[in-house]
């Protein structure tokens, strides 16, 4: 499989050639279990203590994807972005 960054010069290249209004739903392949860490590794983000592996992995993978994905929006022009989720993470320990 490829990596989710990947898909965004794809996107950019069919924007590049549409001469009127498109819609494209992009849906990442890494944003649920299991995570593949290799898309995590260039994140600098720093874990809470109160995270576990999986929570830090998660926060990981979509900090460098959201970091992909600023730099591609940053260069677009007229172009509206609407992000959504199916549901919360359910793997946060409990704090006490």
């Amino acid at each position: 499989a490829g990596r989710d960054i990947n898909v965004l010069p794809k996107i950019a290249e069919i924007l590049s050639k549409e001469k009127e209004r498109v819609f494209i739903y992009h849906l990442p392949g890494n944003s649920h279990f299991p995570y593949d860490k290799r898309d995590g590794a260039e994140s600098n983000f720093q874990c809470p203590d109160d995270f576990n592996e999986e929570l830090c992995d998660f926060s990981r993978v979509h900090d460098v994807y959201f970091s992909h994905l600023y730099n591609f929006l940053k260069d677009q022009n007229n172009l509206k972005v609407i992000i959504v989720g199916d549901h919360a993470p359910p793997f946060r320990k409990k704090v006490n």
